[in-house]
């Protein structure tokens, strides 16, 4: 069954991986209050208003965040041992979020322009 919602995606995965989206899309919602949220390739979608939407999906091991193109520095360094694709961050589920790092991620993720 596909989720119609990110509340429902969140039914469906493990509760781990849900809690940690739970954080990422409050902290999405108050970097940018009039983030559009939709579900999109089966995952949770996120855009501001004519800027570059992305997406999270839970996983096993961790909450991937796609897509991630090169951040400026120095966050990109902070990122890169995260990366397991060019575009793809994988936030892992058995380590403390760097609530720092996410947040710095988030904004500019919500700030980059393109197709929302």
């Amino acid at each position: 069954m596909t989720a119609g919602s990110i509340d429902e995606y969140l039914q469906g995965v493990p509760s781990d991986a849900a809690a940690l989206i739970v954080r990422l899309r409050a902290a999405i919602h108050e970097l940018e209050p009039d983030v559009v949220e939709s579900i999109a390739y089966g995952m949770p979608t996120f855009a501001a208003p004519g800027h570059h939407r992305f997406h999270l999906g839970a996983w096993a091991t961790h909450v991937g965040v796609y897509p991630v193109r090169p951040a400026p520095e120095p966050l990109e360094s902070r990122l890169t041992p995260l990366r397991a694709a060019k575009d793809t961050v994988r936030l892992p589920l058995d380590a403390p979020l760097d609530e720092g790092l996410a947040r710095g991620l988030l904004t500019v993720l919500l700030q980059r322009p393109g197709r929302s």
